[in-house]
Formats: structure tokens, C-alpha cells, sequence
């Protein structure tokens, strides 16, 4: 199961650089659609794989599997921009869990309208990862003297609520809504990609090309084009070098997650691949923490003992559905 340990270490990775995305995008790059932007065009150093793929016409690949490769690639700016929008507005060890959540069971539709094979064990192990996020992600507060216990909280009493997002709250969850939906839908066309008789490679290579394309696509829109150059010549040179070196952490992620869609067997299994990122989760529960306590001008979260039991209990459904698989 090589696919899991490439998963696991991918997932490592991205919790990391999505923590410090947050931290760039709360005060150095406040702006989803610039770091959007710089996000899909440094795709383009993409081309240190070149020297890698031995043959010049492993590059020319069929017209559809190329479309494909651009879609692709095209989707995952789309979902890059969602992402940030959503952090901007909302606690990363909040909001992460909702969107890796949400992203198996939008991956399980698109599976199941594919005709791949489900078995039950599969379904169990996802709802347990999709349980597990969405219980890290939770968060109970007292207010008003209200109850003060998880059994309130589940039931909405008085008292209690759901904190995910320190501003407008129904923009940052709808931003990750939609962040998920777009995931999903470039690790569902990852795998269709990967399927083909093609060198792996030769189909990132062009997927990561396909970033690039539509990120310099975003300048055609009038109001996307103000903000990324307005934003742009605020950039300090300290935050360009926090920002590229994140994007190769990030880039490294994704390479990992991609070689893990290239080993899975069947889409079936891109479900659960993507179910993993309950992992994620508790490793940016780890980072937030640690920043909090140690660092906490850089990144300052809410943490209590009803976060920390939260989290044990979302660990417990994690580690129950790595026993499942």
C-alpha cells in the first residue's frame, strides 16, 4: 500500500504549507486572487522534471489526454482561489478539516456517476475520515451562561455555537464549499489522466503547464487583474521569499499526492486517498497549536479543553479508519 505512505507524507507537507498560507494570506498577501495567481504561475518550475522524462516524444501527447492534462491543471487554480478566500476569512484548523471533509464525499459522487466498484469497507473507512475531520473542526464556547458541553453544542442550545470564521462567515464556508467541489473534481480528472497509457511525467508535466495557462488567465478579468497588481507592489521581499519557498513545499505536496493517484488501483481508491486528509488535519491542528503557544504574533487561534477533546475524538475516527483499510 505505497499509496498510503505517499498520501500520508503529501498530506504532512500541505498541512504545513497551508499554515503558513494562512499566516502570508492574514497579513502579508491579503488578497485569494494574487496569491492565486502566484500560486498557478510558479507551476511553471515544473520544468526541472524535464531533464527526467527520457524520450522528447514522451512530450507529444494524444489531443484529449493533453485537454485533459490543461483541464486539469486549469481546476486546480480554480480551486487554489477558493482555498485562500476561505483561509482569509476563517481559522486554518477550522476550515481545512470542512473542505477536506467535503471533498471525499464529492469525489464518491463523481465515482459512483463513473461506474468504479465500491466496497464496504471503503464507504466505512471514508465516513469515518469524513466524521473525524468534521469533528476537528468544531468548536464550543459559553456564552451567556449557556451549557457548556459537547451534548448542547451537537443539539444547538443556547449558548453555543460553531466558530469557523472570524469574518464573514457565510462567504469563508462558501468559499470552502466550493474549494472542495474543485478539488475533487481535478483529484477525479488526476486519475482519468493517470489511466492512460502515458508516461507519468509527461502528464504532470503538462498538467502544471495547464496551472500556468490559467493563472495568467485571471489578468483577461478586469477586476482580478486590479487586484493582483494593486496587491503585487505591497509584496516586502521577505514575504516573496516565505511565499516561494512555501510553493516548493507545496509543489513537493502535490507531486507526492499525484504519484499516490498514479498507484492507486481505481478511482474507488482517490476516494480514500482523498479521505486521508484527516491527517492533514490533525497536523494543522499541530502547527496552529504550536504557533499559538510559542509564536502567537505570527498565528494566534482559540484553543480550550473542548477543542482539545474535540481533536482527541477526531484523532480516535481517523486512526479507526486507518484500521479499516
Amino acid at each position: 500500500m505505497s499509496w498510503v505512505f505517499l498520501a500520508a507524507s503529501s498530506y504532512f507537507l500541505s498541512a504545513f504549507s497551508q499554515t503558513l498560507d494562512k499566516v502570508l494570506l492574514q497579513a502579508r498577501i491579503p488578497s485569494a486572487a494574487t496569491y492565486a495567481f502566484y500560486s498557478g504561475v510558479t507551476s511553471v518550475f515544473v520544468v526541472v522534471l524535464v531533464p527526467f522524462i527520457h524520450r522528447w516524444a514522451d512530450f507529444l501527447l494524444s489531443i484529449p489526454i493533453f485537454a485533459l492534462a490543461f483541464a486539469t491543471g486549469a481546476m486546480l487554480v480554480v480551486a487554489l482561489y477558493f482555498l485562500y478566500a476561505s483561509l482569509r476569512r476563517c481559522d486554518v484548523s477550522r476550515i481545512v478539516p470542512i473542505i477536506g471533509a467535503a471533498i471525499p464525499i464529492f469525489l464518491l459522487v463523481f465515482a459512483v456517476a463513473r461506474g468504479a466498484p465500491i466496497v464496504s469497507y471503503q464507504l466505512i473507512a471514508v465516513f469515518l475520515f469524513v466524521t473525524g475531520g468534521m469533528v476537528l473542526a468544531m468548536e464550543i464556547r459559553q456564552q451567556n451562561n449557556g451549557y457548556d458541553s459537547l451534548v448542547a453544542h451537537l443539539l444547538g442550545m443556547p449558548g453555543q455555537r460553531l466558530a469557523l470564521c472570524s469574518s464573514e462567515p457565510r462567504k469563508g464556508i462558501g468559499a470552502a464549499i466550493a474549494a472542495a467541489f474543485f478539488f475533487a473534481g481535478t483529484f477525479f480528472l488526476s486519475k482519468e489522466l493517470f489511466t492512460a497509457p502515458t508516461p507519468f511525467l509527461s502528464e504532470f508535466f503538462w498538467m502544471r503547464i495547464g496551472s500556468v495557462v490559467a493563472a495568467l488567465g485571471m489578468l483577461i478579468i478586469p477586476w482580478l487583474r486590479r487586484d493582483i497588481f494593486a496587491v503585487s507592489s505591497r509584496i516586502s521581499r521577505s514575504s516573496t521569499g516565505l511565499f516561494f519557498g512555501n510553493k516548493i513545499v507545496g509543489a513537493v505536496s502535490f507531486f507526492l499526492l499525484n504519484l499516490a493517484f498514479n498507484a492507486a488501483p481505481s478511482q474507488s481508491y482517490v476516494v480514500i486517498i482523498n479521505a486521508l486528509k484527516g491527517t492533514e488535519h490533525f497536523f494543522v491542528f499541530l502547527f496552529s497549536i504550536g504557533l499559538t503557544i510559542f509564536s502567537p504574533y505570527i498565528l494566534r487561534e482559540d484553543f480550550d479543553r473542548h477543542t482539545l477533546m474535540l481533536t482527541s475524538i477526531g484523532i480516535f475516527l481517523i486512526a479507526l479508519g486507518f484500521w479499516f483499510l
